[in-house]
């Protein structure tokens, strides 16, 4: 049986329409295979992990020593996040007899792995509820004893930046995505915590 792509033509000059068979099983199936590729990419697209990485680093003094948390959340409504990790590392650009290289040196965390984040909560639900804790989101805090904008401000001169990757699974599909987010200066430490849910701004504890 022959495939057939059937065409409905709109005639102007009598208002008429003229409907023609083209029988052409090439022109069907390349016309399936991109429509079927299409629906492929955006099913991959959509089953993503969506993450989020605030491209500020909130700062404190506990203790007398400087804390350095970095805030992720979780942006769909839909699915959750498991086997979740965190790497911040250093990146040191250092001459070499033919160009540069990159010296890469990873900072330690308090925590770099987490089982589960739950969905991101929509309008409707806070219509009903009120979500105390955000549990979408996270924040990651560098070990005590790693000073970084003390770190960051001798180092600075030679162009070192940081960089966290949150890599994550999409609890329904299982597929894997990286997120990162590149800090290039020290300016982007700002003294204070982050405000509560999605918001990525930080406002100062006073």
């Amino acid at each position: 049986m022959k495939n057939f792509i059937f065409l409905i033509l709109f005639d102007p000059e009598n208002g008429t329409t003229l409907s023609k068979f083209f029988y052409n099983s090439y022109i069907v199936e390349i016309s399936g295979g991109i429509v079927l590729s299409a629906m492929g990419l955006f099913l991959i697209w959509f089953l993503r992990p969506k993450v989020k990485i605030a491209p500020k680093i909130a700062s404190s003094v506990k203790g007398g020593k400087n804390i350095y948390k970095i805030k992720v959340i979780n942006k769909s409504y839909l699915f959750q996040l498991v086997d979740i990790q965190f790497e911040l590392t250093m990146l040191q650009p250092q001459s070499t007899p033919k160009g540069m290289n990159i010296h890469v040196k990873k900072i330690p965390l308090k925590s770099n792995h987490m089982w589960f984040l739950s969905r991101r909560k929509g309008k409707f639900h806070n219509l009903f509820s009120t979500d105390i804790y955000a549990t979408y989101a996270i924040l990651i805090t560098l070990q005590d004893d790693f000073d970084l904008l003390n770190e960051w401000k001798n180092k600075a001169q030679n162009g070192t930046y940081f960089d966290l990757k949150v890599i994550a699974k999409n609890n329904f599909s299982g597929i894997t995505s990286i997120a990162h987010e590149k800090f290039n200066h020290y300016a982007c430490i700002k003294p204070g915590g982050y405000c509560h849910g999605n918001s990525m701004e930080i406002e100062s504890h006073d």
